[in-house]
């Protein structure tokens, strides 16, 4: 530590200066006078610093790179700003395109008067601080028109421009397809992405192949697999899950494993996938081609929820990686619960294996999927039947990683 010593002279002699003080035990400690001096300056510049940095900067505020930028979902789009002074951001997003200087941006926040706009707010962005705002409500598959501009709030510096964007809104389920070589024919799919796998894909997201059954087969060209209670009918209704769902549409009765591995791969392929979450679901003649090609690739998948259906007990072996969790009826006409309950057996016979949980509900029919898609189906209310407690398969499978 170097330790400095205020002077003072005295009838030619120099002598330290010391001043004394108590603390509040009451001792006694001496402070040399410079010391005293840096301190209290030291405290005062530090004072002084501290409270001009927090204070606005005059001056005309710049984007920061990348700045503003409006990333945009189904239903939702970002504001996302980032300025290099403290300031004012004004934003508008419209239905039509329009002309707007910096100051018109500004008045039609404060007190609009343009009909065609649906959302407006003004946000104060710190210093060099990236600051979003999610804006909600969007329409699906809509064209919309964004304006951004920022101002000074230490002196009202409008920017000269204003930012302008426009974007088409993205359908939460969307209608696409692949080539399949197994079928020769251009394979139908629907593809869900969460808000943020569409605003973000250069992010990583889990993702759910799914399987309907016989009563989804489909005419070549068709889509008929939003229906039954399906995973695809639970998503077409408005609800969320967080992570993408491929729903391949079959156009056969039977389930060709090496067809549903086109669809897996061109998936894996094509989406932000995390491939350390890739889970699998089937109902009925769907839950049979989960298990089958679950047996035969269980290398790409984490987790599988086969529902209603059965599969190759002599290959059960292959699932001993991947965690199961199997559903079906007590009473089931179509597809009798033994094969689920053999699978499973199955399963735990190979001891070690990863999780292997089996519900059996207390209904009588085949579609017990309609319970354990949706935590809200009036199945959950059946007379007499209501005991099960509710699943949330969503929530289990994305606890499932690699």
């Amino acid at each position: 530590m170097i330790k400095t010593k205020a002077l003072a002279t005295v009838n030619n002699t120099v002598t330290p200066i010391f001043f004394t003080f108590k603390n509040q035990s009451m001792k006694r400690y001496s402070l040399p006078f410079s010391l005293l001096i840096v301190a209290v300056s030291t405290l005062a510049l530090s004072s002084c610093g501290s409270s001009k940095a927090n204070d606005p900067q005059p001056g005309t505020p710049l984007w920061a790179t990348g700045y503003p930028a409006v990333p945009y979902g189904a239903q939702t789009a970002d504001v996302v700003l980032q300025t290099d002074k403290k300031s004012n951001a004004y934003y508008v997003i419209s239905e039509k395109p329009l002309a707007l200087t910096p100051e018109q941006l500004r008045d039609q926040v404060n007190a609009p008067t343009e009909p065609s706009i649906k959302f407006k707010d003004k946000i104060v962005v710190e210093a060099n601080t990236a600051k979003t705002i999610t804006v909600s409500g969007l329409t699906q598959h809509k064209k919309y028109y964004a304006y951004v501009v920022s101002e000074s709030v230490a002196d009202a510096s409008m920017q000269p421009d204003v930012k302008s964007f426009n974007f088409t809104t993205y359908y939460r389920q969307d209608t696409a397809s692949f080539k399949s070589t197994v079928e020769t024919r251009d394979a139908l799919y629907l593809i869900y992405r969460p808000e943020k796998a569409l605003k973000y894909p250069d992010q990583k997201y889990p993702i759910c192949f799914f399987m309907g059954g016989n009563g989804e087969v489909a005419t070549q060209g068709q889509i008929n697999v939003i229906r039954n209670g399906s995973l695809a009918e639970y998503l077409y209704k408005g609800n969320d899950v967080d992570m993408m769902v491929m729903s391949i549409q079959h156009i056969n009765m039977n389930w060709n494993t090496k067809f549903i591995d086109e669809a897996v791969t061109y998936g894996l392929a094509t989406f932000p996938v995390d491939t350390k979450k890739v889970y699998m679901a089937g109902i009925s003649g769907g839950g049979f081609g989960c298990w089958n090609y679950a047996t035969d690739y269980a290398g790409k998948l984490t987790a599988i929820v086969p529902i209603s259906g059965g599969g190759n007990t002599g290959k059960a072996c292959n699932l001993k990686p991947l965690a199961i969790w199997a559903f079906c009826n007590q009473t089931d006409g179509f597809v009798a619960p033994s094969n689920s309950i053999n699978m499973v057996n199955a399963v735990k016979g190979c001891p070690p294996s990863a999780e292997v949980k089996f519900d059996i509900f207390p209904d009588d029919g085949h579609d017990v999927w309609r319970r354990v898609f949706d935590q809200n189906h009036s199945d959950w209310s059946l007379p007499g039947k209501n005991d099960h407690e509710k699943v949330d398969i969503y929530k289990w499978l994305l606890s499932k990683s690699k």
